[in-house]
């Protein structure tokens, strides 16, 4: 179950705006915890149990690398620094790299094109 939050609980987050024409972040922000099976407010807690930091980690992945945002800007929708950004964001790189499952279900997930690497 997905509860909502106010705007100064998770600032940007709820916004919905779009960072590009064809990127709704607050679709790929609830997809990904229908994925995990967590809701928003554990996502943006300070939880650091494996699932909320594994579903925090994929969305700094696909904001900053698949969607080109800085980590600045991705650090600024979480309310983190953005080195804990480049930080998720390489650990789930790693994930991608090696386990072509998971690879597959996040491309599915957020709907571009496969995501190779050699």
């Amino acid at each position: 179950m997905i509860t909502q939050m106010s705007y100064w609980t998770a600032p940007d987050v709820l916004i919905t705006t779009n960072i590009n024409e064809d990127i709704d972040k607050d679709s790929i922000i609830l997809k990904v915890c229908n994925y995990y099976g967590i809701s928003l407010n554990e996502l943006m807690s300070k939880s650091r149990l494996r699932k909320i930091a594994d579903a925090r980690n994929t969305l700094y992945y696909i904001f900053h690398k698949c969607y080109k945002m800085t980590s600045t800007e991705v650090a600024k929708m979480f309310n983190k620094n953005h080195a804990t950004i480049l930080s998720g964001a390489n650990k789930i790189d790693g994930f991608m790299r090696f386990d072509k499952v998971f690879r597959k279900q996040i491309n599915n997930l957020i709907n571009i094109e496969t995501i190779k690497y050699s």
